[in-house]
């Protein structure tokens, strides 16, 4: 399968977890490896059983401990709502399980919950950990039900997809049209729906087929390869005398046109070379490397824009930045780049609190003192969570928790 011959945003929302994510959970779930499943999906577990079997009995550990074991995280990550994957400071919990005590008495054991961790300098990425009180209710958005977590719940997840659920619409509307195969649902989603069938897991070949433009009275066509947008009916000369005449104030149209767009992220690209572009930055965003580096074996243009301005340095914080970083060096993509809010990747590995990213970035040049459309700067940044923390934590003015990301930048300060 092509996946880049058509809209990411339709059908299956496996842009949540990459198909390798997937693939690695499954076979460590299967072989009883539940920590290793948890840990190969990006999420940190903060509980301790031994503590809780003290606390509320070895029966509450036992259940928490059968929880634990029967999450699916990868699956989890295709019905967790968007604010949890943006990986925002935000103060976002969810619970997986419910609080097992009668209304207003003490709990008799705690629940699961999915939360991000608040504290500077801790990057922002998911933690399973306990809740102890009823506080947490009304942060619940939305209670998911055990088929979109548990492993085991296959009557739900069937039931589920033969229904109306809103969480798998788009799925199921898809597999009727067409659009998505069995083979391309997440494996406890298809072997409930198709009990008995053996999916086969889709190759996905990294290919952009051409996109024809309209150039002038004529139609062009632009494809993507060798590490950028080639252009074969007009030669670099003709492009780059076209950007000198879109300088000077002339209009700009056809192919020198898509190739400013995609340049710098502005301007009208056509329909399916959007969709190309949107799948490259989409697992950027959702942190699939592997995908990333495909892309780019493949010849994806590591220097294109997406429709916010950002380059792939911006996205840094949420990749395995030791992979991709290789990738990077010799291109010439400048460490303050900014998009069209004026944030730079800094910024962005700021509001991530991804530490070696913004360590990377400052020792590559970066400048923290660079200020974006909002009037702050990644300083002015860091400065807000600390503070946001210190308010959240009940400590008076003038003891700020300390920050190891604060110290980097202000060291590499200007001012």
């Amino acid at each position: 399968m092509t996946r880049a011959q058509r809209d990411p945003w339709r059908g299956t929302r496996l842009g949540y977890a990459s198909e390798s994510t997937i693939a690695t959970c499954t076979r460590l779930r299967r072989a009883g490896d539940w920590r290793g499943a948890r840990a190969a999906a990006g999420f940190h577990v903060d509980v301790d059983l031994a503590d809780v079997s003290g606390r509320y009995g070895t029966e509450a550990a036992r259940q928490l401990e059968t929880d634990l074991r029967d999450l699916a995280p990868d699956l989890l990550w295709q019905y967790l709502p968007d604010q949890y994957h943006r990986l925002l400071p935000w103060d976002s919990w969810g619970m997986l399980s419910h609080l097992t005590h009668p209304t207003g008495a003490t709990p008799t054991a705690p629940a699961l919950a999915i939360t991000f961790p608040q504290e500077p300098d801790v990057p922002r990425r998911p933690r399973l950990t306990l809740a102890e009180s009823d506080w947490l209710r009304p942060l619940t958005n939305p209670s998911w039900p055990v088929w979109c977590w548990r492993a085991d719940a296959v009557t739900g997840r069937r039931d589920a997809y033969s229904g109306t659920d809103s969480r798998v619409a788009d799925e199921v509307a898809s597999l009727r049209d067409g659009d998505l195969s069995p083979d391309e649902l997440h494996p406890l989603v298809h072997d409930a729906l198709y009990p008995g069938r053996t999916r086969r897991p889709v190759l996905t070949r990294w290919e952009w087929p051409a996109v024809r433009v309209r150039c002038g009275t004529v139609w062009h066509e632009v494809r993507i390869g060798g590490g950028r947008l080639n252009t074969p009916s007009h030669d670099d000369t003709e492009i780059a005398r076209e950007f000198a005449f879109g300088g000077l104030g002339g209009a700009m149209h056809g192919c020198a046109s898509a190739v400013r767009a995609w340049r710098t992220g502005r301007g009208r690209l056509p329909k399916r070379l959007r969709w190309q572009r949107a799948d490259f930055f989409l697992h950027a965003y959702y942190g699939h490397t592997d995908d990333v580096l495909a892309m780019l074996d493949a010849g994806f243009d590591v220097a294109a824009r997406d429709g916010a301005g950002r380059t792939l340095m911006h996205y840094l914080g949420r990749v395995d930045h030791r992979r991709l970083v290789p990738r990077l060096r010799g291109v010439g993509l400048p460490p303050d780049t900014r998009d069209h809010e004026g944030r730079t990747p800094l910024g962005h590995a700021v509001e991530l609190q991804a530490e070696e990213v913004v360590a990377l970035l400052l020792d590559a040049g970066a400048d923290p003192d660079v200020v974006d459309a909002r009037r702050y700067s990644p300083i002015g940044w860091q400065v807000r969570q600390v503070e946001d923390h210190r308010r959240r934590a009940g400590r008076p003015a003038g003891q700020s928790p300390p920050s190891s990301i604060l110290a980097r930048l202000r060291e590499h300060a200007v001012g």
